[in-house]
């Protein structure tokens, strides 16, 4: 019979699984937008090949990017699009499994690796500026999620080697292969990959350096390749240059709005208290390192210089805040960092009341947050909520947020968009004016920008190009 510990687990699985539910159960009702169409409508004119090649003069050098662009699934239906979307998800939950299972010692039970990775994939889902842009968007699930995805598999793959796990030829073909890929999505991977590249040579200098000079030579021709592409500097000369200081400054605003989105939130904060109480309960570790000589204060300084550094060349190229795609690979950098230092921590503090008391303390944080998960709920106007208006709710937290546009709106967005494609299909006009949906769900759209700004935009030109229309213009609604 099945013991009481494993029950447990299996149990705690169920519950995380009933959690991640809704951002799955959302993919039956995503509709592309935006870059979706702009690359449909080049691919109207152009082979795969050649689409690669022209993007790559005149506007990215994000090859493999604009390759996965080249497939954009839409060319083949809506369905195929979204199983492409579920897809993405799951090589990113396997890429945390992959990761916890490479970073953990190897009697630690495949369960709670699997219970550490859906909570992982929770908080991180839980705390994304733009849940849209993570999980249900094409053009940048196919170059972020995948990019982040393949960085986990990448260091997870070191790891392996070093236990021995890897040989060295795999070691080298996957990392070859990985750095191809991960670069060529998009920059902001180049410097990530070359920081710990650089930090395994400097660490095995003595011994096997050589192997991971090869790696790095790669990256740094593959980011030449993708930096100093045509395109780029096409692209360049549309927007205004920006100074140094500007772009620093909003380097910094980037980095606070992300640590505040994942202070802020009590959830996450409970969590991490339980996760330092349970690391500080065990004599045991369950780490392969050691991180006893580890300086946390210069850590988490160092970590602050490569986050601002990290934004510094894309917010000098914006002349802004990056968007919510960049934020939310920001976010997953913090995450990691944090649950670092939580570690590094809990092996030099070692308290004994905790020890103690671990247990119910333990049970007493897992309950406060989930208490604090579900009380996210606040209502804006009182008066519009009495006469039942549900938009004037407002809900802290992805997972909350998920569930609630499943249960009320999501079924409505997908019927009104279907019937904004049969409008395209038919129009014999060179322009269209369409009624605005009757609610933007902010896990499906770009929910913040304002409908009725739509004429001319990007998010629209490219909807009209497709559909062979002058312009697209949508209705403000009646509230607006």
């Amino acid at each position: 019979m099945m013991n009481v510990k494993k029950k447990q687990e299996y149990l705690i699985i169920v519950g995380l699984l009933v959690l991640i539910f809704p951002f799955f159960a959302l993919l039956f009702f995503v509709h592309p937008q935006g870059d979706d169409y702009c690359f449909l409508e080049q691919l109207n004119n152009y082979n795969n090949l050649e689409f690669v090649k022209n993007m790559y003069y005149h506007w990215t050098g994000r090859y493999f990017s604009m390759f996965l662009a080249s497939l954009d699934p839409m060319k083949y239906s809506l369905n195929i699009y979204r199983l492409f979307l579920f897809l993405f998800q799951i090589i990113f939950l396997s890429s945390i499994f992959l990761f916890i299972k490479s970073v953990v010692i190897s009697n630690v039970k495949y369960t709670s690796i699997i219970i550490a990775t859906l909570i992982f994939y929770l908080i991180y889902a839980n705390l994304s500026i733009s849940i849209f842009e993570l999980f249900y968007w094409y053009p940048s699930v196919s170059a972020y999620l995948l990019g982040l995805s393949l960085l986990l598999i990448f260091i997870s793959i070191y790891f392996f080697y070093k236990r021995k796990s890897l040989s060295i030829y795999s070691f080298l073909t996957l990392s070859t292969i990985l750095s191809f890929i991960l670069i060529g999505l998009t920059e902001i991977f180049i410097i990530p990959i070359f920081i710990f590249i650089s930090s395994i040579i400097y660490a095995d200098l003595k011994t096997k350096a050589f192997n991971y000079m090869v790696i790095l030579l790669l990256i740094i021709i593959l980011s030449t390749v993708v930096i100093f592409a045509p395109g780029n500097f096409v692209r360049a000369s549309l927007f205004e240059s920006h100074s140094i200081s500007i772009a620093l400054v909003n380097a910094i605003k980037s980095l606070i709005l992300a640590l505040g989105y994942i202070i802020k939130n009590p959830t996450f904060i409970v969590l991490s208290l339980a996760f330092y109480i349970f690391l500080n309960s065990k004599n045991s570790n369950y780490f392969i390192f050691n991180f006893q000589k580890i300086n946390l204060l210069k850590f988490y300084l160092v970590s602050i210089l490569i986050f601002l550094l990290w934004l510094l060349p894309i917010t000098y190229s914006l002349g802004n805040i990056p968007p919510g795609r960049v934020l939310n690979i920001l976010e997953s950098f913090i995450i990691i960092a944090w649950i670092f230092g939580i570690i590094v921590l809990s092996s030099k503090n070692k308290l004994t009341l905790i020890y103690k008391t671990s247990k119910k303390l333990q049970n007493i944080l897992i309950l406060l947050s989930i208490l604090f998960l579900f009380s996210g709920v606040f209502v804006t106007n009182n008066y519009s909520f009495s006469k039942g208006d549900k938009s004037s709710i407002y809900l802290d937290g992805n997972i909350l947020l998920a569930t609630y546009e499943l249960m009320y709106y999501a079924t409505i967005y997908d019927h009104e968009i279907q019937k904004r494609t049969t409008r395209y299909h038919s129009n014999n006009n060179d322009s269209l004016i369409l009624p605005s949906l009757s609610y933007y769900p902010k896990t499906l759209t770009f929910y913040y920008i304002e409908p009725s700004k739509y004429y001319n935009q990007w998010i629209q030109c490219c909807e009209s190009q497709y559909y062979n229309l002058d312009s697209i213009y949508i209705e403000p609604r009646k509230e607006e």
